[in-house]
């Protein structure tokens, strides 16, 4: 490990490139790691570490100035063959002097390259481009999920939360391939609410073979995460009387490994620090919300000032540019900010014509109460509003939740699937800020900064900025942090969607009913048809002489045996009748189907041949 003087930071970098082989030996195909090639800070053209909500794992690309093509030499950038591997820590020891934790004050983590570019002006100025994911998420990408089903202990049918999922994983495929003991779930946050059968959250038609990772991102999409509550003493309970967005992925274990950390987007700390700095501002409180809070940002032409006279920051926090972006709102209201229908059937069952959707709804579930839910048990707002729109629910459109009638683990899962969706764009795809400024190891997503702009009349609530995503940059010796943050408070209130859920609700109900009604009537329509067609006069029947020599085997068989019991003169004059009328339906059993056909849909059409044939 190297000390580096980054403007004016101190880093100690130590970053590797490893090279994984395997060979056959002894009659089996072995792997082992054959060559580490340490990498100068003074190589690297760039380095960019990105962490985000939205990513299990530390992700990112790393530039090396290849001169005389010494990667090649060695056998690492031109061989594609062999598994290439960068290990990357990099810690600022001055942040631990300042009272920082030794996790906190770190980036260390185990990439695999996914990825390489290379290119060069001359013989002596040439580059190497690796991308690079955190290995044990990329490992998880390769891992076909049959293969892992094949040899794992689970089972189809079983029952297992998302934590134990990607345990079984570590256990069974992770720690035998790289020969190590340990654990890689953290659940001391936030545990898992429901556990679902694993074949529910596998796709029985798929276009190509599902990997590991793909089973793990739709399970934890279905997934609701409750809050752990520490008494103190040691003692903590998780709570499952409520349900949150839950957030599994990698960060620095306080022990000082990397692991897997399950808890909700917003813990108990995040809603304790809302209403502290809703009532008092973020000078007002007493208490330590470091885990939950970075620091404060200031921006503007009086930035610099400001960093130099608010406690609460300094020169490193100023902001010379940012850039807002608003969300994709035409999309949002088509795609996700929808009220949708839970439907007991199949798509391809509400697909048919005669599928009586008005009948067959479980349950509506409206955009403005999503909302509400996240104001009142994700943020626990107690005043105040949220940066969210009132959308007008005559212009709203619905969407299908299709439930297949399999269980009730099935509604489950897509119930809660809904939520975290939507849930999921109030954090993430709201309006959003990025901006840069001078790098720093402890920033992390998932906590809060206060961003301080010049002549704005925003509330304290305003100022807060959840973050998403962080970027750590070194770039021709200069070290920055990019940083993504998501604005979630605003001015609606819960009341004014609690009067928006009330409205769609009567809007809903009145549609739904509305279309029953003409559902009705367009039944009653094609029954007065098939009725009219049925009362239609056939040719009238030629004479039937009444012989009474007539064996009737024409006839069905039970009126057969009835008129061979009686007079043969009624007998005859019975069976003509039933040949007139059996000539009189076949005459207008065509139309008929084609009239059912044109109202009502193929379907029932066959349905109505079928029966008309039995």
């Amino acid at each position: 490990m190297s000390f580096n003087i980054l403007g004016d930071h101190g880093l100690n970098i130590d970053i590797n490139i490893l090279k994984m082989v395997r060979r056959l030996e002894g009659g089996s195909i072995i792997e082992r790691i054959e060559q580490t090639i340490p990498i100068a800070i003074g190589a690297i053209s760039s380095l960019k570490i990105e962490d985000s909500l939205l990513r299990a794992g530390m992700y990112g690309a790393i530039e090396i100035n290849n001169q005389s093509s010494i990667l090649d030499q060695l056998g690492i950038a031109a061989k594609s063959s062999d598994d290439l591997y960068i290990s990357v820590v990099i810690k600022d020891e001055e942040l631990e002097e300042a009272g920082l934790k030794p996790h906190q004050a770190k980036v260390e983590f185990l990439g695999l390259i996914e990825k390489t570019v290379t290119g060069s002006a001359n013989f002596q100025d040439n580059f190497v481009i690796f991308q690079f994911e955190e290995a044990f998420v990329a490992e998880m990408r390769h891992t076909s999920w049959d293969n892992f089903l094949k040899d794992s202990a689970l089972a189809e049918g079983q029952e297992v939360p998302v934590t134990a999922l990607v345990e079984a994983y570590y256990n069974e495929v992770w720690k035998k391939k790289n020969n190590i003991d340990g654990v890689i779930v953290d659940t001391s946050e936030g545990t898992p609410l429901n556990n679902l059968p694993i074949i529910a959250n596998t796709k029985t038609k798929r276009p190509k073979e599902e990997s590991f990772y793909d089973v793990f991102k739709r399970t934890l999409s279905r997934t609701s995460a409750g809050s752990v509550t520490n008494f103190g003493f040691g003692f903590s309970m998780p709570n499952s009387l409520v349900r949150h967005l839950p957030s599994f992925r990698f960060a620095n274990d306080k022990s000082g490994i990397r692991m897997m950390k399950f808890k909700p987007y917003f813990t108990d700390k995040h809603r304790e620090f809302i209403e502290e700095v809703r009532v008092e501002g973020i000078q007002g409180g007493t208490n330590d919300h470091s885990d939950v809070y970075t620091e404060k940002f200031t921006c503007g032409p009086l930035a610099q000032i400001n960093g130099a006279l608010d406690p609460n920051t300094n020169w490193h926090n100023s902001i010379e540019g940012e850039s807002i972006t608003r969300p994709d709102v035409g999309t949002l209201r088509k795609e996700v900010w929808t009220n949708f229908l839970q439907i007991r059937g199949s798509e391809d069952a509400v697909a048919d014509k005669d599928f009586d959707i008005t009948k067959n709804i479980v349950k509506v579930h409206l955009y403005a109460e999503v909302v509400q839910n996240f104001v009142e048990s994700e943020l626990a707002l107690k005043g105040g509003g949220v940066n969210l729109p009132l959308i007008d629910g005559k212009s709203q459109p619905k969407q299908y939740l299709y439930t297949p009638a399999d269980g009730d683990h099935s509604d489950e899962a897509i119930v809660t699937g809904l939520y975290n969706k939507l849930t999921s764009s109030f954090v993430n795809v709201n309006e959003q800020i990025s901006f840069t400024c001078k790098g720093a190891i402890y920033r992390t997503p998932g906590k809060f900064i206060w961003i301080e702009r010049s002549a704005n009349s925003e509330s304290l609530l305003e100022k807060l900025w959840y973050v998403n995503s962080v970027q750590h940059s070194i770039i021709d010796g200069k070290y920055e942090t990019e940083i993504i943050a998501n604005r979630m408070f605003g001015d609606n209130t819960v009341e004014s969607f609690e009067q928006l859920k009330t409205e769609t609700s009567f809007l809903i109900d009145g549609t739904l009913k509305d279309q029953q009604v003409r559902r009705e009537e367009r039944i009653k329509i094609v029954e007065a048809k098939v009725l009219g067609l049925e009362g239609k006069s056939a040719p009238a029947p030629p004479a039937v002489a009444v012989t009474g020599s007539d064996d009737y085997s024409d006839l069905p068989a039970d009126k057969q045996e009835l008129y061979r019991e009686l007079p043969p003169a009624d007998a005859a004059r019975f069976a003509a009748e039933d040949r007139a009328r059996a000539r009189r339906m076949a005459a207008s059993e065509a139309d008929t189907i084609a009239t059912i056909r044109e109202v009502r849909g193929d379907a029932a059409a066959d349905r109505a041949a079928a029966q008309l044939n039995s």
